[in-house]
């Protein structure tokens, strides 16, 4: 079994853990009227929980999550509706549960949900996706979880799902052209789809395409976020040093902002390689759902691997100005607990889809 552990996913997961710790406790020291805001020490202790998670679940055949997905899929969607109930609204948006000790976001666990459910269906009905009514029902279920998460607002996870249900159905056997005849639909019905959004969420589409419109809105963010990444220059300002971050003119700098951070603090030499540390992460990913032995353990890594893919991609695209600024965390690093562990556990089950390779048969 231990021959089978990927080391190199494990190994490329905690230098990110543990770089984004180092960044979060610098951000703290050197502006402690942050503390409010948040403690690197309760990001610590969801790494150390995450890391216990991510050991456990690699112990774990997968083929658990295939009996598991209906149950993970359903509480998932109560959680959302009981986000929309109780939840603590924050600038306008409703994401997360006070649970004293942590800020729990329902969210992470719907995306694992759809992926765990989408890889079980396309599996038990792999001969059956010829037919439109099995991708129909796929995009149903993907279309539920999408719209509890737009009612919260969170218009990138709604998006990140798409984007999920797209990739998995791509790579399973349903005929290509349901899905080209979806992608002109979309795009049909995309400019009154804009029309319904809230200003705010406008304002966001427009920086998108004119960053510099607005300074004193939505695009200060994205104008200061460009500039704390240019002022690192080649070997960055170090850990205690950047203006950006240190005098607190970059924005959410712990979450939407933190590759900004590093690339300011780091330059480009660190920026870089926290880029290649996640192309190597994420490889491995592709790598292990290319080599599984069957369909749902194949289906499951390039869900698993999609969605940190995404998350990465439009993180760190936010960060250059060249992606919408969504609030998805950069995994491993941005501050978030429930993030954090729910990355871990990703790369738990890629472990044990890399540990457990053989061939599976399952009953439809």
């Amino acid at each position: 079994m231990q021959k089978r552990f990927d080391w190199t996913l494990l190994a490329a997961t905690i230098l990110l853990v543990t770089l984004g710790l180092i960044i979060l406790y610098a951000i703290n020291f050197r502006d402690p009227g942050l503390a409010g805001e948040f403690n690197p020490t309760h990001q610590l202790m969801a790494a150390i929980l995450g890391l216990v998670v991510l050991i456990a679940t690699s112990r774990i055949d997968y083929r658990f999550w295939f009996k598991a997905a209906p149950i993970w899929y359903i509480v998932s969607g109560l959680l959302l509706v009981l986000l929309l109930a109780v939840g603590e609204t924050v600038a306008g948006s409703t994401r997360s549960i006070d649970l004293m000790f942590i800020e729990f976001q329902p969210t992470e666990l719907a995306k694992l949900g759809l992926i765990f459910l989408l890889a079980r269906w396309y599996t038990i009905r792999a001969r059956e996706l010829r037919h439109p009514w099995y991708v129909f029902f796929s995009l149903v279920a993907a279309g539920l979880i999408a719209g509890l998460i737009v009612a919260q607002p969170d218009i990138g996870s709604a998006v990140l799902i798409g984007g999920i249900w797209f990739v998995m159905t791509l790579a399973s056997n349903v005929r290509k052209v349901y899905l080209a005849v979806l992608i002109v639909g979309v795009l049909l019905v995309s400019p009154f789809v804009i029309q319904q959004l809230q200003p705010y969420q406008q304002e966001r589409l427009q920086t998108f395409f004119q960053p510099e419109s607005g300074p004193q809105d939505g695009g200060y963010n994205v104008n200061q976020s460009t500039i704390a990444v240019g002022s690192g220059q080649i070997f960055g300002r170090g850990l205690g040093g950047g203006t950006q971050s240190q005098l607190n003119f970059l924005p959410s700098q712990h979450t939407d902002f933190i590759f900004a951070v590093i690339a300011e603090k780091l330059g480009l030499l660190g920026a870089t390689l926290v880029i290649a540390v996640f192309a190597v992460l994420l490889f491995r990913g592709f790598y292990i759902a290319l080599h599984a032995k069957d369909t749902f353990g194949s289906l499951l890594a390039t869900g698993l691997t999609t969605l940190l893919l995404f998350h990465v991609v439009i993180a760190i695209g936010m960060n250059l100005g060249v992606a919408p600024v969504t609030g998805l965390p950069l995994p491993f690093i941005s501050y978030g607990g429930t993030n954090l562990i729910i990355s871990l556990l990703a790369i738990g089950i890629l472990q044990s889809i890399s540990i457990h390779k053989r061939g599976l048969e399952f009953k439809t």
